[in-house]
């Protein structure tokens, strides 16, 4: 299941940069934002929005990235991982 995650995750991460890129211009560099849970927290380890960003970054057309984390997200994330925990 661990694996299939990260391909999962992957292959959004490909397709998402791929979309992103036909919009703003393949010879471009471009400024991401996320808004939500990246990553390990949300995923297995790779990450859906994250994977995006590493795509890109992997490609060297990502100039910038921005996160933004709502407090009330982060306390609903503090929660979930607590109930993990236990």
């Amino acid at each position: 299941m661990l694996q299939n995650d990260i391909a999962d995750n992957k292959a959004i991460g490909t397709n998402g940069a791929a979309a992103i890129l036909d919009v703003s211009g393949k010879d471009t560099s471009v400024r991401v934002l996320t808004h939500c849970n990246t990553g390990s927290l949300a995923t297995a380890g790779y990450g859906t929005a994250l994977g995006v960003v590493r795509k890109l970054h992997e490609l060297k057309k990502l100039g910038e990235l921005n996160q933004f984390f709502n407090s009330v997200r982060c306390l609903e994330s503090s929660v979930l991982l607590k109930y993990r925990i236990k």
